[in-house]
């Protein structure tokens, strides 16, 4: 699992825990002892220490920060890695990342794709008032938010949410959704 330790990110890890999955490995972008503000070109802030990695370690998973990994593609295929499942990761993920999992290399994406692609999708759609929320498993690709997809889930929030909220019910949506890709191929 890739990710940001942003409220998305945490609430992912929290309801894969919930629903019995473990990852193998959580790794967070940036690098150990650097703490990260905001996510570029978001307004999103990320926590340090990370507290996601902290539980995901208290769960079992090995924990690193994404410099730990010089060769992240050659890791997936030393470790034998079945599926790569991003929630949150601030930059393009290259091909061979992407291509190294044995199963598939998955995005968690806080929108209904098509609609709303990017990085601060929620904020998006805040900003231009759409209130479809939603969110969508699909595969990496090179297309940014472009890849086949797999799933989805619409879901209704009041008037008046906040990110914050949003960003964790699409995320716990998207763990349910992420349990149910896994348990159709065991």
């Amino acid at each position: 699992m890739l990710g940001t330790g942003a409220p998305f990110t945490r609430a992912v890890a929290d309801g894969l825990l919930e629903s019995g999955l473990r990852p193998f490995a959580c790794i967070q972008s940036g690098s150990a002892g650097t703490p990260l503000a905001t996510l570029p070109g978001t307004s999103l802030e990320i926590p340090a220490p990370s507290p996601w990695l902290a539980r995901m370690q208290r769960a079992g998973s090995l924990v690193m920060f994404e410099g730990d990994v010089p060769d992240p593609a050659g890791w997936i295929r030393n470790q034998a890695i079945d599926l790569l499942l991003v929630a949150c990761w601030p930059r393009r993920i290259p091909p061979a990342v992407y291509r190294a999992p044995r199963i598939a290399a998955l995005n968690l994406h806080p929108s209904l794709l098509p609609d709303w692609p990017g990085r601060d999708p929620v904020g998006d759609m805040l900003r231009a008032g759409d209130s479809h929320y939603g969110v969508t498993l699909h595969r990496l690709e090179e297309v940014l938010d472009g890849g086949e997809i797999l799933s989805q889930r619409a879901f209704a929030m009041p008037p008046g949410s906040d990110r914050t909220t949003i960003e964790e019910r699409a995320a716990r949506l998207g763990a349910a959704l992420v349990a149910a890709f896994i348990h159709s191929r065991a």
